[in-house]
């Protein structure tokens, strides 16, 4: 009675094991089949199971803040003034379809791809280029800027590599930026993400260190200073005054610049410390007074380099150079006239008095004759004018002084009057 009780227990709990088995095996083979036909897929020919060529893993530990040389750390371990990197989620990076516009350079027609965005210290920059943990972004304000951000993989034998010696971390993901103007090296640091606003004790320790440069000493330049300087330069407002003090040339002065004014603009040069000087955008042209009670100016006075400096919202400054002075000749006159009231004023034919049928001229049904407002005749002139440059001067106590004024001789003007 037991064998009979024992034998079908057995042969169904085998039964069961064998289909067990059969469906195993044939969800292993579907498995099998799958990861072979994805290896095989021209879309990604070299898939490998580890994450070192994954560029959409890639984008999740670029996406997020970073720390840079001018981030701020607290004693509760709250840090501030961080790089974020924003790689759009739907971006095609693995085929490069993702371009905004394209571009002419040298003759060649170039696509302007656009992966994201990444906003260091105030500058934004679009990404152009991210595979397998590495990013490059240009400035969208100086073309020629671009970004470089390389980062180490944490779950590979990368992230045993010591990017800044001898510090090291463990608690966080790392990255080395580098910043190029044009081929021009401006800047490599070690950055290390950053999550909620929050450091661990690691990163704290290397941010208060600021030793965080790479290959060389902190960066030649402070960016915002040079961005300032190259793009967005500003000049205070009346920034050039005239020294009267000579009767001596006025005649011939006047005849020159009848209006006893004169157009200038003038131009900040400053020193590099790369050794190639900077020079800003030119201001707009504006008029200085040359003649006031019968004299001339025996010379120009340009204001301080550091009202400059507070008018661009600077705390760092380089150092000055000297200022450029151009002045601006007329050569030609196109004159116009116009109407500054355009509307007509209107007056009764009756009131005309016209005889022999004059009134004909008009029509049978007129009563009114339009006439323009000859009172408000204007003459438009158009200037054509000549700049003319000349010459650089150094502020009056030397080149590296923000508080002197810069005074170029009247003398100089005058030269190229004729």
């Amino acid at each position: 009675m037991t064998n009979k009780i024992i034998y079908p227990l057995l042969i169904i709990i085998f039964s069961i094991l064998i289909i067990y088995a059969i469906i195993n095996y044939k969800n292993n083979d579907k498995l099998n089949s799958f990861i072979e036909s994805y290896q095989n897929n021209s879309f990604n020919k070299n898939f490998k199971l580890d994450i070192y060529d994954n560029t959409f893993i890639s984008v999740d530990f670029a996406n997020g803040t970073w720390t840079i040389p001018e981030s701020i750390v607290n004693d509760n371990y709250t840090i501030t003034n961080l790089m974020t990197i924003n790689i759009n989620n739907n971006a095609d990076i693995k085929n490069s379809r993702n371009y905004s516009n394209t571009n002419t350079y040298n003759g060649f027609k170039q696509n302007i791809f656009n992966f994201g965005t990444i906003d260091y210290n105030g500058e934004s920059y679009t990404i152009n280029y991210v595979l397998n943990e590495n990013i490059i972004a240009v400035s969208t304000v100086n073309k020629i800027k671009n970004m470089h951000i390389k980062i180490y993989n944490k779950f590979t034998n990368e992230d045993n590599i010591l990017i800044n010696q001898p510090y090291y971390t463990s608690e966080t993901l790392k990255a080395v930026v580098s910043i190029f103007n044009n081929n021009l090296l401006m800047t490599k640091f070690a950055s290390y993400k950053v999550y909620n606003g929050k450091v661990g004790g690691e990163v704290y320790r290397i941010i208060k260190s600021k030793d965080i440069f790479i290959d060389q000493a902190p960066p030649l330049y402070d960016f915002k200073t040079y961005d300032v300087l190259i793009n967005n330069y500003k000049y205070p407002a009346n920034c050039v005054t005239p020294i009267f003090g000579t009767s001596t040339g006025l005649s011939s002065v006047l005849n020159t610049f009848p209006s006893g004014k004169i157009l200038y603009s003038i131009q900040r040069v400053f020193y590099s410390p790369t050794g190639n000087n900077i020079t800003t955008k030119a201001s707009e042209p504006a008029f200085v007074n040359i003649s006031s009670g019968g004299q001339i100016p025996t010379s120009l006075q340009v204001c301080p380099f550091k009202q400059d400096q507070d008018v661009n919202s600077l705390e760092k400054f380089f150092n000055p150079n000297g200022t450029i002075l151009y002045i601006y000749k007329k050569t030609s006159t196109n004159s116009s006239y116009s109407y500054s009231n355009p509307n007509y004023k209107y007056y009764a034919l009756s009131a005309l008095n016209l005889q022999n049928n004059a009134n004909n001229m008009y029509g049978s049904n007129a009563e009114y004759l339009g006439i323009s407002d000859l009172s408000s005749v204007q003459i438009i002139d158009k200037n054509i004018y000549t700049m003319i440059k000349v010459g650089l001067y150094s502020p009056d106590s030397g080149n590296n002084n923000l508080e002197s004024i810069t005074t170029i001789p009247f003398t100089d003007i005058i030269s190229y009057m004729n």
